[in-house]
């Protein structure tokens, strides 16, 4: 059920007035809607004329707030050049079918009278809402806006849907317009990835079928051709399998956006091992740490990610040799990892491999390490031997706890 807004309900707009996209898209899949987008069929001028005092916030293109709502005036657009935002307006206060041509698939091209309710669906995107499939609403949409691309991916991942042959072709066909996509655009797909799909996975999938993996993260796709390592550890899966297990084992685990940036990149080093040594990859973390660094150093990620990613593709190998770790060993590596890393950096560890029983009561010793040893002896000690006798506390406590496993 749609709230609609009571002063446009009440304007003497209303008839002229439509609530369209993604509303209008969740509405009928019955998922929550949480922002409703309205469009009023009237040149600029006349929408003034009744709401004189309204604060405008669309840089480029005709929008305003009304009470906290969205509200644009229909307009038709076209593309100016290459990427992102490079339109130029064409006419405003079109027909609503006009306006709903310009948008980048069938199921976000409906739209719903506000006091009639009658529905507008000139793409037959109800069709496809009913049929689990993405369609572009022209030839031309990724052309138009190589963004577009990444949003099909995404709304594939999110739904559950289906890419249509021809909408493939065309991802596939404007792919290279990709590199003209903000990097911080790339972060906010990823973001929005991560926080609308239970299989995140699929997101990626969906770019390797059109090809795109490497426009989306350079030489990503390489990890498609090489093993994940011993068939007696990961099957025939490749690294790029094996990875896309691990992105939504954590999901599943509901790790935040770091952790899955971190699934990302873990075995990423893999993509570049030398062939002659393979299905192993010797020193492949330390690769992958440097991959990782590289990427987010040119995007616009938060200093969390950008702290945290590195640190887990560095350190996540260690995770599975816990039960050969002396007390001295497991002491510094509880602290590599650090109190905040902690248990973030377990997820990270369990959706790579899960662990044996064994492997799992050494972490809860770890866990015991990090957050609970009693440091008030060291307060007493003179500062240049402080660190020295906390690492002796943490041992110590570590070979008492080892001898109950």
């Amino acid at each position: 059920m749609l709230t609609l807004n009571q002063k446009i309900l009440n304007s003497p707009l209303a008839e002229k007035t439509y609530v369209v996209g993604g509303a209008i898209r969740d509405l009928n899949l019955k998922q929550p809607v949480n922002d409703i987008d309205y469009v009023v069929t009237v040149s600029q001028e006349e929408f003034l004329q009744h709401f004189p005092n309204v604060e405008m916030v669309g840089q480029d293109f005709p929008v305003f707030l009304i009470d906290g709502d969205e509200v644009a005036l229909s307009r038709t657009e076209r593309s100016t050049g290459s990427g992102y935002g490079t339109f130029e307006l064409t006419g405003v206060g079109v027909s609503i079918e006009e306006d709903l041509s310009r948008r980048d698939f069938t199921i976000n091209a409906v739209a719903m009278n506000v006091v009639t309710k009658e529905i507008v669906d000139p793409f037959n995107g109800l069709a496809d809402l009913s049929k689990g499939r993405i369609t572009v609403t022209h030839s031309e949409s990724f052309k138009d806006d190589p963004v577009r691309i990444l949003r099909a991916f995404r709304f594939a991942s999110r739904f559950g849907f289906r890419i249509e042959d021809d909408t493939l072709t065309q991802a596939m066909k404007f792919g290279e317009e990709l590199k003209f996509v903000t990097k911080e655009r790339i972060v906010l797909e990823l973001e929005k990835v991560w926080k609308q799909s239970e299989k995140p996975s699929s997101f990626f999938r969906a770019a390797s079928k059109t090809g795109l993996l490497d426009e989306l993260i350079p030489n990503f796709g390489k990890m498609e051709a090489v093993p994940a390592g011993p068939v007696e550890f990961h099957g025939k899966n490749t690294a790029f399998d094996h990875t896309m297990e691990t992105i939504d084992r954590a999901k599943a685990a509901g790790a935040p956006f770091h952790v899955f940036v971190a699934m990302i990149f873990h075995d990423f080093g893999k993509a570049f091992t030398d062939p002659e040594i393979l299905p192993k990859h010797f020193g492949h973390e330390d690769r992958s740490a440097e991959l990782a660094e590289e990427f987010l150093f040119k995007h616009r990620f938060s200093k969390r990610v950008k702290e945290f990613v590195p640190k887990a593709a560095k350190l996540h190998m260690k995770a599975h040799r816990v039960t050969e770790m002396s007390a001295r060993k497991l002491a510094k590596f509880a602290i590599a990892i650090g109190r905040r890393d902690f248990e973030d950096f377990i997820i990270v560890a369990e959706a790579d491999h899960p662990f044996s029983e064994k492997e799992r009561k050494v972490v809860d010793i770890m866990r015991e390490i990090v957050f609970n040893t009693d440091m008030s002896e060291v307060a007493t000690v003179p500062p240049n031997q402080r660190a020295q006798k906390a690492h002796q506390l943490r041992v110590s406590r570590i070979k008492h706890l080892l001898r109950s496993i």
